[in-house]
């Protein structure tokens, strides 16, 4: 399991060391970005109305935005840090007198327990970008695939053309990505007590009379309290690192609620205070009644060095423009290569109303009707034939 309390960077990379088997390490990427498919492409698609279209909810639509993100590690970086980690285990083993080269190094794969995915583009839902839709939940293994479409208004479509182009970045994305991962030498403590106490008296007193109206007193007593109490408390130990000290604490912040969710303590039933069966079927004159009720519900968990805990790296980032990425060949991808310019007013569709004149007097001449040929040039010419017997 990896050591992500001792993170190192090999070239640019964030690496971590597997705290049993010294060959053994685990690659996190730097920053998400455009997923690349197996012809070294980018998947992205960016089409832009040449009209804008009307939408049912009266705004203009201009484009979409349509493309994949994906959260891994190129295959020559990997090697790149491969070489490194060789080299130093290599020297290691020499400083120690032992036989090199050392063990070859390996590459863990990391193991996530569950995950979100996140894209901004512009002011999502705003102005310019009407909506993105993404699963939210991203692909947990390989490359953490996330697919994500947004849909522009014509002022949006505009802008993110020239955006997009060029360099710099404009599209945001930010994973939230859950590990399971070894407790450092720190200590956790999660507790939590509820408590609901009440104790109810009751005194009746019957005096009979036999030449007067008998006597009934009563009195009652009734006390409610609840008491609650609870937290977190964090042992550092021999770790000074600010981040990881903190990351345990969220953890065990968000296993603390986790568990005070699920906890219930109900409400302590009234006691009923109908007492009269007790002296008008036992004829007891003299009553006293205490009644106390408690409920309790309590955890205290202690984590310890080893114990099992989730981690959250958080990657986030700016996509690149593709127009700063280079293919295979080792050129610039080109953005018309990726972009699509869609003319919704296609002349197929496209209706059009011709009126036609007939030189000849049907009231004086013996004519039942007219025959029009019409010649259409557009694309390939075509031809049709109406019979009119209407002037």
């Amino acid at each position: 399991m990896l050591m992500w309390d001792k993170p190192e960077v090999v070239e640019g990379l964030t690496v971590y060391r597997d705290h049993e088997d010294r060959t053994l390490y685990y690659v996190l990427p730097s920053v998400p970005g455009f997923r690349i498919d197996d012809n070294g492409l980018p998947v992205f698609k960016f089409i832009k109305y040449r009209f804008p279209i009307d939408r049912p909810d009266g705004k203009k639509g201009g484009g979409f935005l349509i493309a994949d993100v994906e959260f891994s590690v190129p295959e020559d970086k990997l090697a790149k840090v491969k070489e490194a980690l060789q080299e130093r285990l290599d020297e290691q083993a020499r400083n120690l007198g032992q036989q090199t080269p050392a063990s070859p190094v390996k590459f863990g794969q990391l193991s996530f327990l569950r995950g979100t995915a996140s894209i901004t583009v512009l002011d999502d839902g705003g102005s310019l970008v009407e909506k993105v839709i993404n699963p939210a939940a991203p692909s947990l293994y390989g490359k953490m695939i996330t697919p994500f479409t947004a849909e522009l208004s014509a002022e949006g479509a505009t802008l993110l053309e020239q955006a997009l182009q060029g360099k710099g970045a404009i599209v945001q994305v930010a994973y939230d990505l859950w590990m399971p991962v070894r407790l450092p030498p720190v200590k956790a403590r999660i507790w939590f007590k509820a408590e609901k106490f009440m104790e109810f008296h009751q005194e009746i007193d019957v005096e009979e009379n036999f030449w007067s109206e008998d006597d009934y007193r009563e009195k009652i007593s009734e006390k409610f309290s609840q008491r609650e109490a609870g937290g977190v408390q964090i042992d550092p130990g021999g770790v000074v690192d600010q981040k990881v000290i903190g990351a345990v604490r969220d953890w065990a912040l968000r296993n603390w609620e986790d568990r005070l969710a699920k906890m219930v303590l109900g409400d302590i039933p009234p006691v009923d205070r109908d007492a009269s069966k007790w002296y008008t079927e036992h004829d007891f004159e003299n009553i006293s009644r205490d009644v106390i009720s408690s409920r309790v519900s309590s955890f205290d968990i202690k984590y310890e060095e080893g114990s099992i805990m989730e981690w959250n790296p958080s990657p986030r980032g700016s996509l690149p423009n593709i127009t700063t990425l280079t293919g295979r060949d080792g050129q610039p991808f080109k953005w018309e290569d990726f972009s699509l310019t869609v003319d919704l007013d296609d002349p197929f569709f496209r209706q059009l109303r011709v009126t036609t004149r007939a030189n000849a007097d049907f009231d004086k001449l013996p004519l039942n009707s007219v025959e029009v040929k019409i010649e259409y040039k557009q694309g390939r010419a075509q031809h049709q034939g109406i019979r009119s017997s209407q002037p």
